[in-house]
């Protein structure tokens, strides 16, 4: 049996809904094994387009990714 939300929406209570932002996202994965995908980071490149930003969320992915491989060995 399916619950359904019991709260209003916009368009029920006669309100316009905010026009969609535009957002350009850049995420920073992972590929570990078959199945599993890593997320490791991501930001708003359309917001913050600048190259420093880009290099500090890039070294930001490949440190959560050496401390994710770092733990796995130490798990083994």
């Amino acid at each position: 049996m399916a619950m359904r939300s019991q709260g209003c929406s916009a368009r029920k209570l006669g309100q316009q809904r905010p026009p969609p932002e535009k957002v350009l996202l850049r995420v920073f994965v992972h590929f570990y094994g078959d199945r599993i995908v890593l997320l490791l980071g991501g930001y708003d490149k359309g917001r913050y387009p600048q190259k420093k930003r880009q290099q500090r969320e890039i070294a930001r992915a490949r440190k959560s990714l050496r401390q994710f491989k770092r733990l796995r060995r130490l798990r083994r």
